[in-house]
């Protein structure tokens, strides 16, 4: 069993991890841009309608390579279709990948997203286990 102090002290320096890098050479390359922003959308609280046209705009304005997507929601009941594929189509030219643990064809599935502009060049999700 672990010791209570050791776990505690892990657990405190655990944010630090990585954070010991030496100097970059101020003549160093720099390397191409990526940008990515991350918007929990709050599935459907609130007017999502009203809501949509202002993600759109703050995402415009990030112009980002990469888009992060959490409570995602698709459900046919309502008539809501796939929120993350709603926002691509809005803002054009970005791929979607959503997760969910719903089963694919399910009348509503929750999950998360990201959406691309660059190249996927590759796609897997876990489930990660509770705790």
């Amino acid at each position: 069993m672990i010791d209570r102090r050791i776990l505690l002290a892990g657990l405190a320096a655990a944010p630090m991890a990585g954070c010991a890098i030496g100097p970059v050479a101020a003549d160093a390359p720099a390397g191409p841009a990526l940008t990515l922003v991350s918007f929990n959308i709050w599935h459907n609280q609130g007017d999502w309608a009203a809501r949509l046209p202002l993600l759109v705009a703050a995402i415009r304005a990030a112009d980002p390579d990469v888009i992060g997507l959490q409570e995602v929601l698709e459900d046919a009941a309502v008539g809501l279709p796939n929120q993350a594929q709603t926002l691509a189509d809005a803002l054009g030219g970005y791929a979607v990948r959503f997760v969910s643990t719903d089963p694919e064809g399910a009348p509503r599935r929750y999950g998360n997203a990201l959406l691309s502009r660059l190249p996927v060049v590759g796609f897997d999700s876990r489930k990660l286990q509770p705790l």
